[in-house]
């Protein structure tokens, strides 16, 4: 390797806008990158972004909250809900978690102190709780912000508790540092929470702009330096090589072209296509292409380099995958949180148990619950400190369709001008043997999730008497353990599942379409008594199974189609499912 930066083959000079009369001509002219205006500069940061040192890629936001992992959920939706909040000069406020992936991901790795996070933020917000104020860690973070404070004239007043109850009612003693400074009140008695942050923010409002200000100087600075140090020799020989790369292309092709060479490939490969092992379709290469190609790729017969775990993936699956995920959100209110899928013109399908664990009242689903601002599904939820996009949130008017025995529930969406749902899934299909499964989801809440290749399982003669008999033995009550385990309108596997994942969407990706395949609904795991507090060993679980349990999409399908109160429903997802006819097809 030659040692060279990306940046020195990046830093081409037509790319950079022509302002104020000049003219980026060479990278290595430092005075015609000086001469941009802040246009000019603002792509040219952009541009060469990548470039900047880990800290310096750390944007500025308004406040950045501090808290405790255990609280995750809860304390993204406080920040979402500030996020919302709109200030008196249009804009809304941008909160991010301490660790979420504005200050750590985009720099590469955490932070080294909070310091850095105070030199971004207006504000540090510290999100109280029973498990904060006990963890020695987070309460040394704490007073390590206290202490910011007090010794930055400028940070002054800028650190804020969160408080998620009235002072007398909370279970827990708030630390003698925080507790002398004005708290956020953030519970639903407290009518005034926007318009105290509304007053907060306004009166500092200008603060993250003259630090973004300030920011993209230091950041303009630092490339101009960095690409100025760049011997113009260097461009010149980037397009040297470059033009060599192209012309060596163009040889090949016109080799294969003259050889009739399609897709013959003197190479072996481990690559997983399906289920099965690619192979080249020809035995033997002819003429120049076989030369060709065991000049540029060695030939291996044996995988030593292999990870333990062989997951590679053709890209070509992945894309199928992305285009299914436009299709899954997660269903949500205050207290609960699961996933689901799209299926028709303006139906939204999930785990029936999800909806009554939100909304039951007298142990029957509660359409005034249901149909509350509270509860809702969020779609193209990707990343942890994501802006909430009211774009991708619907709401609920109605239950179409409930199997209480299948576990299945579909629900309209509200529809709403000038906004469209996403898109349905556009095929149902039964599992082929031969074809890989995917699972989709957002577990525990957390930004959209895939699960590659999940392994079917057949239930063998004895795993649920063995599994009770081995639970009984160490007093656990195995009555209903196992219960529905053997319904032939559902089907076994293992994946990475977690609470929020009920009403995943499962995928099967066929060798014979580029579509994905809605195949079953992720509804839970086996035995019952893993979701209590009851701690097992490694050496304990290999003594009962451990399985998950989804619902067959087919055998919805079929049980709507069997009632005759669900016709305009099965004619709604005809319309948008493609293949509907090869539904059987082995």
């Amino acid at each position: 390797m030659s040692g060279e930066t990306d940046i020195e083959q990046d830093a081409v000079p037509s790319e950079v806008a022509n302002e104020n009369g000049i003219e980026a001509v060479s990278p290595s002219v430092e005075g015609n990158f000086k001469g941009l205006g802040y246009d000019g500069q603002r792509k040219f940061v952009s541009k060469y972004f990548r470039h900047l040192s880990p800290v310096l890629k750390v944007d500025c936001f308004d406040i950045f909250i501090l808290y405790h992992d255990d609280d995750y959920k809860e304390v993204d939706k406080f920040r979402i809900d500030l996020c919302n909040i709109k200030l008196s000069n249009g804009r809304k406020i941008q909160a991010v978690l301490y660790n979420g992936e504005e200050l750590i991901s985009l720099a590469g790795g955490e932070l080294d102190t909070l310091e850095e996070s105070f030199v971004r933020c207006t504000y540090c917000f510290i999100y109280l709780s029973a498990v904060f104020v006990s963890d020695s860690w987070c309460k040394l973070k704490g007073q390590a912000c206290l202490m910011e404070t007090i010794y930055n004239d400028e940070k002054k007043w800028c650190v804020r508790p969160v408080l998620t109850d009235q002072r007398p009612k909370l279970i827990f003693k708030i630390p003698m540092g925080l507790n002398a400074l004005k708290e956020i009140n953030y519970y639903p008695s407290n009518k005034l929470f926007v318009s105290c942050m509304q007053a907060l923010l306004n009166s500092r409002i200008n603060e993250r702009e003259d630090r973004e200000m300030k920011l993209h100087g230091i950041r303009y600075s630092f490339l101009v330096d960095k690409i100025s140090t760049i011997p113009d020799s260097k461009i010149g020989q980037g397009i040297l090589h470059l033009e060599k790369s192209l012309a060596a292309l163009e040889f090949l092709k016109q080799i294969q072209s003259q050889d009739k060479v399609e897709t013959k490939i003197c190479i072996n490969t481990d690559l997983e296509i399906d289920g099965t092992t690619a192979w080249s379709s020809g035995s033997t290469c002819s003429g120049h292409s076989c030369d060709l190609a065991t000049k540029f790729v060695k030939p291996t017969h044996s995988s030593n380099f292999l990870k333990k775990c062989d997951d590679k993936d053709l890209m070509r699956n992945w894309r199928i995958i992305a285009e299914a995920s436009r299709s899954v959100g997660f269903i949500r209110d205050p207290n609960c949180t699961g996933t689901g899928f799209r299926v028709g013109s303006k139906y939204f399908a999930t785990a029936r148990h999800v909806v009554f664990n939100m909304t039951a009242t007298n142990d029957i689903i509660d359409i005034k619950k249901l149909r509350s601002r509270d509860c809702y599904v969020e779609f193209e939820y990707m990343s942890p400190n994501q802006k909430q996009n009211p774009e991708n949130l619907f709401h609920f008017t109605d239950i179409v369709y409930e199997n209480a025995d299948l576990d299945v529930i579909i629900l309209q969406l509200s529809g709403e001008h000038n906004k469209s749902f996403p898109p349905p899934i556009s095929m149902i299909s039964e599992i082929h043997k031969d074809s890989l499964v995917y699972i989709i989801s957002h577990p525990n809440g957390l930004p959209q999730m895939s699960d590659p290749k999940i392994q079917l399982y057949e239930l063998k003669k004895d795993d649920v008497k063995n599994s009770k008999e081995w639970a009984a033995s160490k007093g656990i009550d195995v009555r209903n353990e196992y219960s529905d385990i053997e319904n032939k309108d559902k089907i076994l596997f293992h994946c990475a599942s977690k609470h929020g994942a009920s009403g995943a969407l499962g995928i099967m990706v066929d060798k014979r379409s580029n579509e994905p395949h809605g195949v079953l609904m992720l509804l839970r795991g086996y035995p019952n008594f893993l979701y209590e507090n009851i701690s097992f060993t490694d050496a304990d679980k290999t003594n009962f199974l451990i399985v998950e349990q989804g619902v067959l999409l087919s055998s919805v399908y079929d049980d709507m189609e069997s009632q005759e109160k669900y016709n305009d429903l099965v004619e709604d997802i005809n319309d948008s499912l493609h293949d509907l006819d090869n539904i059987d097809c082995k």
